[in-house]
């Protein structure tokens, strides 16, 4: 809902001078009210209005106001609400906004450039699908077009507008991000962990596949100068991992990094 000021000046007016021309009104109440309600002033702008006028003053009292005059106050009622974020579902998971340095749109070429994982992917997915898991209408914040640092709860991230576009260049990007973080001992400590009960992970054991979770987000979370991967490895990863999410994110009602970071919360 705009603000009192945010309405006037679509008519290039000011807070100050509605106020001097609804006090110098007031005692021709329907003038007040036919303008106002013509121009979109709701009675919770009127209050805001006179507010330096008449501390305290409500929107019901506003209404009842015009009402005592024998006009329709409650017709000034501001409209209810809407929020356009409800059903909708977090972008940026838990505990990928704790790691907001690998937040970032994939700026990479070649075998890492989206065009080229875009391809590689649809090898294996629909194209309904994998437009399906980047839809941003999905995504709180979404609504009005842009995606804000704010609204994604990620500090230092710059607003981008909410396009399927923009999705997949930042999912790619994090994911390449989050991969090149890996080194050596860690990824040899991973395939440590998966040997020891393969049969387990294999069946989604789900206290094996926290385990999995946590420390691939410990390694994440722990960038370094020796990363274990060449491009071409983290391309078939980013790959691998893309077709898995998709189909967590088809099966389940989680967003699109959860399902890569936080699946167990699905």
């Amino acid at each position: 809902m705009p603000s009192a000021a945010q309405q006037l000046a679509q008519y290039g007016l000011t807070v100050d001078v509605a106020r001097q021309w609804i006090a110098a009104n007031l005692s021709n109440p329907k003038t007040v009210f036919d303008v106002c309600k013509n121009g979109g002033i709701d009675s919770t702008m009127i209050a805001e209005i006179l507010n330096p006028l008449a501390p305290g003053l409500t929107a019901a009292t506003v209404e009842n106001f015009f009402s005592s005059k024998g006009l329709n106050g409650i017709a000034l009622k501001a409209a209810p609400m809407v929020d356009l974020d409800a059903g909708k579902i977090e972008l940026i998971s838990k505990d990928l906004k704790e790691m907001s340095w690998q937040i970032s749109m994939n700026d990479n070429t070649g075998e890492l450039s989206t065009e080229t994982l875009r391809k590689t992917v649809l090898k294996e997915l629909s194209k309904s699908g994998y437009n399906d898991m980047f839809d941003p209408n999905h995504y709180k914040g979404s609504a009005d077009g842009t995606f804000t640092s704010a609204e994604l709860g990620v500090s230092g991230l710059d607003s981008f507008a909410a396009t399927s576009k923009n999705l997949e260049s930042l999912f790619y990007g994090t994911l390449i991000n989050s991969f090149r973080s890996f080194d050596q001992s860690e990824v040899d400590m991973f395939n440590w962990f998966i040997q020891t009960d393969p049969n387990g992970i294999k069946s989604g054991d789900s206290s094996l596949m926290n385990m999995l979770e946590s420390m691939f987000l410990s390694y994440v979370k722990s960038p370094t100068d020796t990363p274990a991967f060449d491009d071409a490895a983290v391309a078939r990863k980013v790959v691998n991992t893309t077709i898995a999410a998709a189909q967590l994110v088809g099966t389940y009602d989680i967003g699109l990094f959860q399902a890569v970071f936080n699946p167990s919360e699905g």
